[in-house]
């Protein structure tokens, strides 16, 4: 097993599926894949095209198939929030971040302890800590052949920034490999991770090799927990929603019964480098679906081991089917991030929040005017505002937020104008 360390020297801009219009949205993590694609890139450039020659073919297959899997890799301070956890929805004190509702584990609650707030269900997404939004969107023209603008050509592309404050943000994850293998893979070099490579995608390969912590004993309850998406098949090869319990009965050596379960579901896309050719797509169960799994013994702990080393469903090898059993918590909170109370740090990551709608600049105009109003006996209701045209682009859970924000939490207001003031005019829109 090889623990792998990516530190970011430029923006990444790690595409998610198919462009949506002039945007073309980023991961806010290192797929499995990708990485296994950048080291792949490599390795070919350092031995040279395997096609005609079969000794190579193989050295590239032990590499990169053979036993070997890519975990996803995540940002210091993030994490895929499963979809049985329930969370604070409004973050308005410093303890509501350390807020874990469980419901996978027969947890219950509708509201926050710390704010009586609302609770809400996680939906799969890689999450920060802290009050920075990780991307940043950068627009360009495509150019002519003669090297001038196109007409109507912008496009925009989303890129994880490379630095987390002052730092160089880092990516932590897991190559497990068998000991053969092992060299080539743990050589540090640099690596060009996704789309705009010409100037971005930078980053700086370590891997050093590690020792996996046992998975805690649990009885014969089970958690799973997807971190990275499953392609699940039936017995027929049509998607499925569950994992193959066949398979599951064979790693852990009892039998097993999926009880309760959280899924979403995604279709997979992506793009083959070597090929310059789109990857076919496939029906997939989002990261952070959640199955609670009845067993009928206690589980042997190196079967439980077994199970996490081999994941579950199809295209294992490419980061896929990546699990985890132990019980989620939210990444820790350091010192610095609520050094000021938490108040400022909670609004800069809500104001983050609405920037990423796409309508900030007036949202900020629409809650700067509310703020004013609100010193006077002329103020607007919270529903008029919320009718302006302005909001009806927000979803449920952001129009939900933002009402609870305006009714409830008005010395919050003042705070959130200046951070989007702050943000916007950084950029990030």
């Amino acid at each position: 097993m090889l623990e792998v360390m990516l530190t970011a020297e430029q923006p990444l801009s790690l595409g998610v599926g198919e462009s949506v219009g002039n945007l073309t949205r980023t991961h806010r993590h290192v797929p499995g894949s990708v990485l296994r694609g950048a080291l792949a890139a490599a390795w070919i450039a350092e031995h040279g095209e395997p096609a005609g020659d079969p000794d190579l073919r193989n050295q590239l297959r032990d590499t990169f198939e053979r036993g070997v899997r890519f975990s996803p890799l995540f940002a210091e301070g993030s994490s895929v929030v499963p979809l049985s956890v329930l969370r604070c929805s409004y973050l308005s004190e410093a303890a509501c971040a350390d807020v874990v509702v469980d419901t996978a584990w027969d947890e219950e609650g509708t509201d926050c302890p710390e704010c009586d707030g609302p609770l809400r269900a996680g939906r799969g997404e890689v999450e920060f800590v802290g009050a920075d939004d990780p991307v940043v969107h950068r627009t360009r023209v495509a150019l002519n052949p003669d090297g001038t603008a196109r007409d109507g050509a912008l496009f925009t592309r989303e890129a994880l920034n490379h630095r987390d404050g002052g730092t160089p943000r880092r990516f932590l994850g897991t190559i497990l490999t068998r000991d053969t293998e092992t060299s080539w893979l743990s050589a540090s070099r640099p690596l060009l991770l996704g789309g705009g490579r010409s100037t971005s995608g930078l980053v700086r390969y370590e891997a050093t090799p590690g020792t996996a912590a046992p998975p805690t004993a649990t009885g014969r309850r089970l958690v799973l927990r997807l971190v990275s998406p499953g392609v699940f098949v039936d017995a027929a090869g049509r998607p499925s929603d569950v994992p193959d319990l066949s398979v599951l009965r064979e790693l852990l050596g009892v039998d097993v019964e999926i009880t309760r379960h959280w899924v979403r579901r995604e279709r997979l896309t992506g793009w083959h480098s070597a090929t310059d050719l789109p990857k076919s797509e496939e029906h997939a169960v989002t990261a952070g679906s959640t199955y609670v799994l009845e067993l009928s013994d206690d589980p042997d702990p190196t079967d439980l081991t077994r199970l996490l080393e081999h994941g579950v469903g199809l295209r294992r090898a490419e980061g896929l089917g990546w699990i985890e059993l132990d019980r989620w918590q939210p990444p820790p909170v350091t010192a610095e991030d609520h050094a000021d109370g938490s108040s400022r740090a909670k609004a800069a990551a809500f104001a983050a929040m609405l920037v990423r709608t796409g309508h900030g600049r007036r949202i900020l105009k629409e809650l700067r005017l509310y703020h004013f109003a609100s010193h006077s006996d002329k103020a607007p209701s919270v529903d008029h505002i919320l009718g302006r045209p302005v909001f009806h682009a927000l979803d449920e859970h952001r129009r939900k937020l933002l009402d609870g924000l305006m009714r409830s939490k008005q010395s919050w207001i003042p705070e959130v104008v200046a951070a989007l003031e702050i943000q916007l005019r950084g950029g990030n829109r």
